[in-house]
């Protein structure tokens, strides 16, 4: 991907080239109109990375004039006027909203180095397994067995102590009390066992999988960031919007590959998307 930085003065970029030299990602440079018409002349530009102030857009529209020359690229701005709180999420936005083609997994990458906005540890964004939930429903059964065994033996286990008495499957008491697992709804395994399904074929967590059970459930209905947020329990901050719109980004991804799908995941305006059809809104002859 080639990467063009568009400015009079060169320390206006300096922190973000030099972000993209130690990730080894190459960039080109353009200081006024002239360079620019030569770069575009010799070389394929994919993305161009400009100071607002570099014109005044108001009399000369650079992306306009390229956009003409050239085609297919995108272009970002590095300092629009209007306060900007996190510069990833509102290039991830802008190209979402402009050139949602274009979005890849490499543009994603390549713009999170210049950003400086790396993706969190593998701790946190170590994808679920299925293996993990079928464990975790036996031993949440499990746990609720040995709860209904102590209470025929009227023992009652205190923080910090395990029972002197000894009782089937002793092992899974912890030294603290935690909550005793519900069973789960018929509901609740049809889903699991659809994601199953899913998982054979794509790439896809678990969290991906259930904002797409929402998506399917409101279908051409609104479903604003704070509903996303609820349903995976997360609370409304920087790291988790984050994560919401790469879990987006994913669910996008899979709904693409599935060719006999006429389904789409629209974004309406920022925090809110929406499943639709691509027939949607159309009259019926």
């Amino acid at each position: 991907m080639n990467v063009l930085f568009l400015a009079e003065n060169p320390l206006f970029y300096v922190e973000y080239a030099s972000r993209m030299e130690n990730a080894n990602l190459p960039f080109w440079t353009a200081h006024n109109v002239n360079d620019l018409h030569v770069l575009f002349s010799r070389m394929t530009i994919d993305l161009v990375l400009a100071d607002y102030n570099f014109t005044d857009f108001n009399k000369f529209d650079v992306f306009k004039h390229i956009n003409e020359k050239q085609g297919n690229f995108i272009f970002l701005f590095l300092n629009e006027p209007r306060s900007i709180s996190n510069l990833f999420i509102h290039w991830e936005d802008k190209i979402n909203e402009c050139w949602p083609d274009l979005w890849t997994t490499e543009l994603e990458s390549l713009l999170r180095v210049v950003a400086n906005q790396p993706f969190l540890g593998d701790s946190v964004l170590e994808p679920h397994r299925v293996q993990d939930l079928l464990t975790r429903m036996k031993v949440g059964e499990a746990q609720q067995q040995v709860q209904l065994e102590l209470s025929r033996q009227n023992l009652v286990v205190e923080d910090n102590k395990i029972p002197e008495k000894p009782v089937e499957q002793q092992e899974l008491i912890k030294l603290k009390r935690e909550p005793v697992w519900e069973p789960y709804s018929d509901e609740e395994r049809k889903l699991v066992a659809e994601f199953i399904k899913v998982k054979k074929v794509c790439k896809m967590s678990f969290s991906e999988f259930l904002l797409l059970d929402l998506f399917r459930r409101r279908k051409d209905a609104l479903v604003p960031l704070s509903d996303m947020l609820e349903l995976l329990d997360m609370k409304e901050d920087e790291n988790n919007v984050r994560k919401i719109y790469r879990y987006i980004h994913g669910i996008r991804n899979y709904l693409e590959k599935q060719e006999e799908s006429k389904q789409s995941l629209v974004r309406i305006k920022k925090g809110v998307y929406s499943l639709v059809c691509e027939d949607f809104g159309q009259s019926k002859e």
